[in-house]
């Protein structure tokens, strides 16, 4: 599916993020080739999101 989406995308980057609880979909997203680029506080109180990125070819 992420590959579908990659595959998709008409602009230079594709972002996402996931809490950083979620430990499975960070591990999907490095196994895919996603690199993590950032963390934001505030949107879930005590779990903040954690944002990556992925430049389509």
């Amino acid at each position: 599916m992420l590959d579908a989406v990659v595959a998709s995308c008409v602009t230079p980057k594709l972002f996402t993020s996931t809490n950083v609880s979620n430990q499975p979909m960070q591990r999907l997203l490095q196994r895919a080739g996603w690199s993590p680029v950032g963390l934001l506080h505030g949107l879930d109180e005590g779990d903040p999101e954690l944002f990556y990125l992925v430049t389509p070819t």
